[in-house]
């Protein structure tokens, strides 16, 4: 899946267990270093919601929904995590992260022009259905050939 393009880490992000977190002091910085870090955490740390809703669904175990389902595989989720990512990059919040009874993952977005629906079977199958105004368009893919953020628009 391609990558979008987001703001590079600024010379005073630092490591700590967590993984990179930015760190301007506001009393030596620039307000264009304070801009650009704060963008710079904003885009490469998934919000709350979407942590949230990936570490439960992590700690899911066998038989989670009742019907004998199994947990998700790690490459699945960590997929899921990556698009959530580069959406929120894009500024297009995700509405939703939720397993589904068929033993898929549900990714919902709003995009400039209607929304959209990824759906990763564990398999490495993803359907897409993106909403516009003409009415829905569906898509089949697989996580290594997701297409562009961008190209979704033009479908």
């Amino acid at each position: 899946m391609p990558a979008v393009d987001c703001p590079p880490a600024p010379a005073s992000a630092t490591c700590t267990d967590r993984g990179v977190i930015p760190f301007v002091s506001a009393y030596s910085a620039s307000p264009q270093l304070i801009a650009q870090t704060i963008s710079y955490y904003v885009h490469h740390f998934p919000s709350s919601f979407v942590t949230e809703r990936l570490e439960l669904i992590r700690g899911l175990e066998a038989n989670w929904d009742s019907y004998g389902s199994t947990p998700f595989s790690t490459p699945i989720v960590d997929a899921v995590e990556s698009l959530a990512s580069d959406l929120e990059c894009k500024g297009w919040p995700v509405s939703r992260i939720a397993p589904s009874a068929d033993q898929s993952i549900i990714l919902d977005a709003a995009t400039p022009t209607g929304s959209v629906r990824w759906e990763f079977d564990d398999d490495g199958d993803v359907g897409l259905t993106i909403e516009k105004q003409g009415g829905p368009i569906y898509h089949d893919c697989t996580v290594d050939s997701i297409p562009s953020l961008d190209a979704l628009l033009d479908f």
